[in-house]
């Protein structure tokens, strides 16, 4: 119990921030193709 922390530390880290936002703006950018809810660049 005491290696926990240590043993996650060992594991190479599931994802870093920036992987994480840049999927999350891949599938809001095609879910936003799909279903446009709100207009970020165009101004309308």
């Amino acid at each position: 119990m005491a290696d926990k922390s240590q043993n996650r530390e060992r594991r190479k880290p599931a994802m870093t921030i920036k992987e994480r936002r840049a999927e999350k703006r891949e599938k809001q950018f095609q879910s936003e193709q799909l279903t446009p809810r709100r207009k970020r660049a165009t101004p309308a």
